[in-house]
């Protein structure tokens, strides 16, 4: 376990959102990005790269300790929520501002240093709404958009360093490699979806990736009562695909159980046989349970997958809850890696839990120490939970993870935890 503790002040308390590993070439590392608050500063877009044995990477960063923290102009408060590594070693962060609706962008070089050649001065600021004007929507659709505060995960590099992103606003974006809006998707560079049977509904996207034959899966939340989780496909010129899913509109939406009321869909992990597979959770609160949602590339159920259903996963016992914040494909086996948060339903105490599932939806019971998964307090009043994770070369998981401030601890150092395979 490595405690993310660089023993400066004016770093704030950092947050991180994701970690990556670069495994060959000059820049090979543990990458990891997020945000810190500090008391008397704005939030801060923080960057870091570690050697493989948890060493900070003295190379990075202009002070030697292996880290950057830069915050956004024009006193932008936003919040690191993805970040992607480009061939060459550039590091491209999205963010987003809760105060308006914009996504926002900043490009690093291999070194740290912030890249000028990206945006402007480093910076690409995209605003979704023009002078209160209405986002452009869907073909067919003449139903106003409705505004969201959910949040974000979700970024990829398309060929010749384009970027793919979405809003939590129900905006999937595609971006020029220099950082502008690429005009040639939606003549606008975004599209705002909105599902036609559910025109008045907050649509919360949350995570987005390109399929093999080039158009975007979009994923997240029909915010109603109760919430549906959803898919959403469009192809590379902004045009909702009518062929994905059942239902002719380009979309499918998965309702819960009586038990399981209400289910969201906040990241999305590829499968094999270019299977989609939604990580999230459902509304049972406060006894939550992970969710594990598995479609074939065409949105159809993958009856191979808990015969199509839902996976609902409680761990430990019926008086806990189970939160899933990240996961990763073991391509050798097609077996998924996922990992998150046990914890009591006064939010008092935390375990980090990780655990892995075979490509048929049933827990590998071959895995961790409890049948299928294991759980690790932080040494932290009230433990703490991870918030993504990701897969080394060699098999090794690594996790982000954050101690519980529910209690009123002191320690809100980050951690990176290391796990066998």
């Amino acid at each position: 376990m490595l405690t993310i503790d660089y023993g400066d002040s004016e770093m704030g308390d950092i947050y991180i959102r994701q970690i990556k590993t670069v495994e060959t070439g000059a820049n090979r590392g543990i990458y990891f990005a997020g945000f810190a608050h500090h008391f008397h500063n704005r939030t801060a877009i923080t960057v870091g790269r570690l050697d493989f044995d948890g060493k900070p990477d003295t190379s990075f960063g202009p002070t030697g300790k292996g880290l950057v923290q830069i915050r956004f102009p024009n006193n932008i408060e936003a919040t690191v929520m993805s970040f992607a590594i480009q061939s060459d070693g550039n590091i491209i962060i999205e963010a987003i501002d809760y105060n308006s609706i914009m996504s926002c962008f900043a490009r690093f070089k291999p070194d740290g240093s912030l890249d000028s050649d990206f945006g402007e001065k480093g910076f690409a600021i995209i605003p979704l709404e023009r002078n209160d004007t209405p986002l452009p929507l869907p073909e067919g659709s003449d139903t106003a958009p409705r505004l969201s505060a959910g949040g974000l995960m979700g970024m990829e590099l398309l060929p010749e360093n384009n970027i793919l992103a979405c809003h939590p606003s129900g905006v999937i974006l595609r971006l020029t490699s220099d950082g502008n809006p690429d005009k040639s998707f939606n003549k606008e560079g975004f599209l705002k979806v909105v599902h036609p049977k559910y025109p008045a509904a907050r649509l919360d996207l949350s995570a987005v990736m390109t399929r093999e034959d080039g158009k975007y899966v979009a994923a997240g939340t029909i915010v109603a009562s109760p919430n549906k989780a959803m898919f959403v496909c469009c192809d590379t010129t902004g045009k909702i695909d009518t062929s994905f899913g059942s239902d002719g509109n380009g979309f499918v939406v998965i309702e819960g159980t009586p038990e399981h009321q209400g289910i969201s869909i906040d990241l999305l992990a590829k499968q094999p046989n270019e299977r989609l597979l939604g990580i999230g959770s459902d509304f049972a609160y406060p006894f939550e349970s992970g969710l594990l949602i598995c479609r074939e590339s065409n949105g159809k159920p993958n009856i191979q997958f808990n015969k199509g259903d839902p996976v609902y996963t409680r761990l430990n016992d019926e008086k806990m809850r189970t939160i899933w914040m990240g996961a990763a494909l073991q391509e050798k086996d097609g077996k998924t890696v996922v990992a998150g948060a046990l914890s009591t339903p006064d939010l008092k105490d935390f375990w980090i839990v990780v655990a892995r599932f075979n490509a048929n939806g049933k827990m590998d019971t071959t895995f961790g120490t409890e049948q299928g998964w294991v759980k690790t307090r932080l040494p932290t009043q009230g433990g703490g939970h991870a918030t993504n994770m990701t897969l080394q070369g060699d098999g090794k998981i690594l996790v982000c993870a954050i101690p519980n401030t529910h209690n009123g601890g002191e320690d809100k150092n980050a951690r990176i935890l290391r796990y066998l395979y």
